[in-house]
């Protein structure tokens, strides 16, 4: 690992397993969406509604 003013670096293989993750979790999400429209026949429309009104439920007051 390198250190630079005490700071600790992420090397190049936490860097990579953070960025694996990351894109692990968008498409987990991406083929869950792509489920539940297929499933239950639900329009673009309504799907992008659905995202933006559980969006405003989880906003802080």
């Amino acid at each position: 690992m390198n250190k630079d003013n005490g700071q600790h670096l992420l090397g190049r293989h936490q860097l990579k397993s953070f960025a694996s993750g990351t894109a692990h979790l968008f498409a987990s999400s991406a083929a869950h969406y792509a489920w539940l429209t297929h499933h239950y026949g639900i329009a673009r429309s309504r799907l992008n509604s659905f995202r933006n009104s559980r969006a405003e439920q989880m906003r802080p007051s």
